[in-house]
């Protein structure tokens, strides 16, 4: 048995390296295609295709950066802030909102908001009671939450966990895009790699998540509208659809949202009968299809992806990477994604505004800090 009793095998070490504090702020779009913003009006894009190898280019202004964004043909997933700030890394996503021209605040966001505040409206007083407050008690009051702030913090995560999938898609597009470009294979030769399954866990997170969400919304329009109490549980989006009855239209302002979308619509010949239509019925199927009867990838086209122009004279190439649908034409993984996750991230948005809720970022006051403690970072001789 080994004795460490001088350490841990001294013969060669080195310092674990920490990267200097610094941000970074990028555009995400689909096809591999990204922006880094440098400073005000100054845009750096990438990857393009000169001389043989994928090159970042810039600057370019706001004006600028959205003309190649329409001359590409590209679609804007969403926005990325990150960097480290004393060697831990942060990061966070806003994804469009495609009825807002501001997308400062993510539906997560506000959700988690929506939560927060019906907390403080509710149990807050009950921290600032403890006498003698420690991790246990503090947690035992957070976990006693109301079904409202429980289901709103769901619905907060499940859109936080789509959000991180397709940051993870569209760096994967990326950065197949960038190996194409260094093998000079841009004129569509199909090729796969170890990374691919990397891919196909994170379509299948998207997926997952995205049904998750629409659950969890689900069970906030069922408790409102109080089937919990008189229909037994009622969880998921189908379960809301079979109790669903005529004399609810007009009772609940989010479900009066996909009434309006003719998302959820009552049967012509059987009005005490419900059916999803429209872009629900069509992400359900979708996300049935991928995360019940077949994983992405399992598909033989799904296997392979390309790059191919867009605007070769500009450099201006996109990754591709076929989704088969049966019944429906070739379309490209990514694009696919961006329009669900469009759909998704504005009718969770008007879901929250019409939810009648405070979603506004909460304030800490000095009276609303129960227990502070500051941990010094160690200093070089300890």
């Amino acid at each position: 048995m080994s004795d460490f009793s001088t350490g841990i095998c001294n013969d060669k070490w080195q310092a674990v390296p920490r990267q200097p504090d610094a941000d970074i702020f990028y555009i995400h779009c689909t096809g591999g295609f990204r922006g880094t913003k440098i400073s005000d009006d100054h845009w750096q894009i990438e990857p393009i295709f000169e001389n043989g190898e994928a090159r970042a280019k810039g600057f370019l202004t706001d004006k600028q950066l959205r003309q190649i964004v329409r001359i590409g043909g590209f679609k804007v997933l969403g926005f990325q802030a990150s960097g480290w700030l004393n060697g831990e890394w942060h990061s966070s996503w806003r994804p469009i909102i495609p009825t807002e021209k501001n997308h400062a605040r993510s539906p997560s966001a506000i959700w988690g908001s929506i939560s927060t505040n019906l907390f403080s409206a509710t149990r807050a007083q009950q921290l600032t009671e403890l006498k003698e407050p420690d991790h246990s008690k503090v947690a035992t009051i957070l976990d006693d939450s109301s079904v409202e702030e429980r289901l709103a913090r769901a619905i907060s995560f499940s859109l936080r966990s789509m959000d991180l999938a397709v940051e993870q898609i569209a760096e994967h597009y990326n950065e197949q895009l960038v190996n194409k470009m260094y093998a000079g294979k841009v004129d569509g030769q199909r090729s796969s790699n170890t990374m691919d399954q990397n891919l196909f866990a994170h379509v299948h997170a998207f997926f997952l998540q995205l049904g998750s969400a629409r659950d969890y919304l689900a069970a906030f329009i069922a408790n409102r509208l109080g089937m919990n109490a008189s229909h037994g549980k009622v969880d998921t989006m189908n379960a809301l659809k079979s109790k669903l009855r005529s004399h609810h239209a007009g009772s609940e302002p989010i479900l009066d949202l996909f009434l309006q979308k003719k998302w959820l619509m009552a049967k012509p010949d059987e009005p005490d009968r419900w059916a999803t239509s429209g872009w629900l019925k069509e992400v359900t199927d979708l996300r049935n299809e991928i995360v019940h009867r077949r994983p992405y990838g399992s598909v033989y086209a799904e296997r392979f992806g390309w790059a191919k122009p867009v605007r070769a004279d500009l450099g201006l190439y996109r990754y591709f990477r076929p989704i088969e649908i049966e019944g429906q034409p070739e379309r490209d993984l990514l694009d696919l994604i961006c329009y669900h996750y469009r759909e998704c991230t504005g009718i969770f948005f008007d879901a929250a505004k019409a939810a009648g809720l405070d979603g506004n970022m909460m304030s800490l006051t000095d009276k609303e800090i129960v227990s502070l403690k500051v941990i010094h970072p160690p200093t070089a001789d300890q």
